[in-house]
């Protein structure tokens, strides 16, 4: 579930032209890909339709790439799993987030 954020859940933010989008990491987590269906989609010829999940275990928060042949990066370097951390910079494809928790 996706939600804008409304109090101290973790969230994502993104800064584009378009100004600043605040989304809320939900109990079902999120999902990351070029499908109509994600949370967040994101377009790209190597984003895959399930890309990546971030999602709230036993109290952390930890984002997982799935698939695709763009890495997901946090703080620059590529990763297949990782618990975030506050102010993490995550990027997939051609979008970044910030992880605030």
């Amino acid at each position: 579930t996706v939600a804008v954020a409304t109090g101290r859940s973790p969230r994502l933010v993104a800064r584009d032209e378009f100004g600043e989008r605040v989304i809320e990491v939900g109990e079902d987590g999120i999902l990351i890909g070029s499908d109509g269906a994600a949370d967040i989609r994101i377009e790209g010829m190597f984003v895959a339709a399930r890309h990546a999940t971030i999602t709230v275990e036993d109290g952390r928060v930890v984002l997982r790439k799935l698939a695709g042949l763009r890495p997901v990066k946090v703080g620059g370097k590529p990763v297949r799993e990782i618990e975030l951390k506050e102010n993490d910079e995550i990027q997939i494809g051609h979008e970044s987030f910030v992880f605030h928790e």
